[in-house]
């Protein structure tokens, strides 16, 4: 199907431009599309229409594009960690959105199924760490046992210190989902980065 529309070019001017510098070369066939084209075109500015309308999987990758400029370079909080924020990476383009609008493939669906199973895991883990610090506090009141506090701060927090810098803050959770991504996708050629990095946010958004 010849339609002369570049990536990301509406103009019906631009695009009826375009298809008059095709048909000088185009093959008979191509030539007989390019003609009817034309016309639709030409029908469209004396109508008043200057750009041509959004098509199904343009108008849900701009979606797409909408949402990821809501959450911008903001930080989001991981469920159950709310001093601990994270960024998805920045090499997210407007392929890999309408991609992901387009088809929910085998990346994208990957990566909204890890995000949806990393947000249930983050309340899990607060559950149980809360429930643990309970019943610690409650055995070490009762003169049972003797806690080392200071130990379990030690051993906990360094197990969240993914960047080693001491703290445990928003570049901690923002490494973690980094290294989340890549490495599910970097040696897996079924998993591209992008479409997968979106499908994270879908699941961590769900």
């Amino acid at each position: 199907m010849v339609d002369g529309a570049g990536a990301g070019d509406r103009s019906v001017q631009s695009v009826l431009e375009r298809l008059r510098a095709q048909e000088k070369s185009a093959l008979p066939g191509e030539r007989a599309q390019i003609v009817v084209r034309k016309a639709e075109l030409k029908a469209m500015l004396r109508a008043g229409t200057a750009e041509l309308p959004l098509t199904s999987t343009q108008a849900a990758s701009q979606q797409v594009l909408d949402l990821l400029q809501t959450v911008g370079d903001g930080a989001k909080s991981i469920p159950g960690f709310p001093n601990l924020t994270y960024r998805l990476p920045s090499d997210i383009t407007g392929d890999d959105a309408a991609l992901f609008a387009g088809t929910f493939g085998f990346s994208s669906a990957s990566g909204f199924c890890c995000g949806v199973m990393l947000k249930s895991m983050s309340r899990a883990i607060t559950m149980t760490a809360g429930l643990g610090f309970m019943a610690l506090t409650a055995v070490e009141r009762a003169g049972y046992i003797d806690v080392h506090w200071d130990k379990i701060k030690q051993d906990s927090m360094g197990q969240l210190d993914f960047n080693a810098d001491g703290q445990v803050d928003s570049s901690d959770a923002r490494e973690f989902i980094n290294r989340f991504v890549h490495y599910a996708a970097d040696q897996n050629s079924a998993v591209s980065s992008g479409s997968f990095a979106l499908g994270l946010l879908g699941g961590l958004r769900r």
